[in-house]
């Protein structure tokens, strides 16, 4: 009869433990991006991913002031945009609005010295860089990240919105999917450095 050698149990555990390790380790690559931007799309999937849940909110129903191409004002409260043209409508048709982020403001307009003397101000926030992500169902859904900025604080934050268009089909035009479309998701991520 033939007989199998059992190596030593000391051995046999650190060549296991090797084996796992090197098998771990190969897996384990680095993820590389070609640029900021790259890097940025794959942190906002990963956002989607681990923290989406379906919200809906509805469209801004007061005033809406467009002051300049650029500065729309809702309330007390002012967004200043430097987004592509084609993007505009989603400000500009209340879809997505100051409230949104600050959460219900009471009403009144707030002195000067109480605006002064808060950390953050709601009153103008700046808006850029609003890109199209990749999103799990294109033609109804369109999933964006931009950089937002207050008064006080020292570095934007990357935010997430989803817009949802029910009606939307493969041949709508982007300017008519964001008039049909309300806000199904926002979060904010991360602080730029």
């Amino acid at each position: 009869p033939c007989c199998i050698k059992v190596l030593n149990p000391p051995v046999t555990i650190i060549i296991l433990f090797l084996i796992v390790s090197i098998s771990v380790n190969a897996q384990k690559k680095e993820r590389t991006f070609k640029n900021q931007g790259e890097q940025e799309d794959y942190w906002a999937e990963k956002q989607f991913e681990e923290n989406y849940y379906e919200e809906s909110y509805r469209k801004f129903k007061e005033t809406i002031v467009i002051i300049d191409e650029n500065t729309i004002k809702y309330n007390n409260e002012v967004l200043i945009l430097d987004v592509e043209k084609k993007l505009k409508p989603i400000f500009e048709k209340g879809i997505f609005y100051p409230e949104i982020i600050t959460g219900k403001v009471k009403s009144g307009q707030a002195r000067k010295e109480e605006l002064d003397s808060m950390l953050i101000r709601n009153d103008s926030m700046y808006i850029s860089n609003l890109k199209e992500i990749k999103s799990p169902h294109p033609v109804t859904i369109k999933r964006f990240r931009f950089w937002l900025s207050q008064k006080g604080s020292a570095n934007p934050t990357a935010c997430l919105i989803e817009l949802t268009n029910n009606t939307a089909t493969k041949n709508t035009k982007l300017e008519d999917f964001i008039i049909g479309s309300r806000i199904t998701f926002f979060k904010s991520g991360w602080k730029a450095i």
